[in-house]
């Protein structure tokens, strides 16, 4: 999720860095923020993003990704659609 988010809300914000820990995130996974913050760590250690403190934009590798990230997407808009289809 946390790596997801910051490379659409990179895209969104043109490389603007974005909040990794907020508090809606934090509370939907039901993470706590340093919990969130140390999964952080370990995709910049990866090389899939660029923490600065509590930001992050999504690195140049990540941002290369976005075939994949647009078919994941559109995988979970499937799902949510047959999750919803009425049936006689």
């Amino acid at each position: 999720m946390l790596k997801r988010r910051i490379f659409w809300l990179s895209k969104v914000t043109n490389g603007a860095p974005v909040d990794v820990a907020h508090p809606y995130d934090c509370q939907y996974v039901n993470f706590t923020r340093e919990k969130i913050l140390e999964l952080a760590k370990q995709l910049a250690g990866q090389g899939l993003i660029k923490l600065e403190g509590d930001r992050a934009i999504a690195s140049d590798w990540l941002m290369q990704q976005e075939p994949a990230m647009i078919a994941a997407m559109q995988k979970g808009v499937d799902a949510g659609k047959a999750a919803t289809k009425i049936t006689a």
